[in-house]
């Protein structure tokens, strides 16, 4: 998780107990849970590139997807249907406006 200096610095991210440590794909944001996952990649084809989002099981506000390279989505997780969804990487996508982007901790209200 590719974290801008006002996160890491700022005393804004905490890290989740568990019995025998920490968790290691969640973490708490703003006194949100962020949940860390890879995105599939679909297969390769022609035309803007796909990805399978997984819908997290638990409790969480955000779902904070890696991408290829250094790209992600942090998206509500409310936002991902039960079954997941398709993430077509091209400007008209229902998810594109949180892509490399950490507005969705202040723009979307839970």
């Amino acid at each position: 998780m590719d974290l801008s200096p006002r996160f890491r610095q700022s005393g804004r991210i905490q890290l989740l107990r568990a019995r025998d440590g920490f968790r290691t794909r969640s973490v708490r944001l703003d006194d949100r849970t962020v949940v860390i996952g890879r995105a599939g990649q679909a297969e390769a084809g022609p035309g803007p590139t796909a990805y399978r989002l997984h819908r997290y099981r638990g409790s969480a506000d955000f779902v904070y997807c890696h991408l290829a390279g250094s790209n992600y989505l942090l998206l509500p997780s409310h936002l991902i249907p039960p079954g997941g969804a398709r993430f077509l990487d091209e400007p008209d996508s229902t998810y594109q406006r949180f892509k490399n982007s950490f507005a969705a901790l202040t723009s979307i209200s839970l």
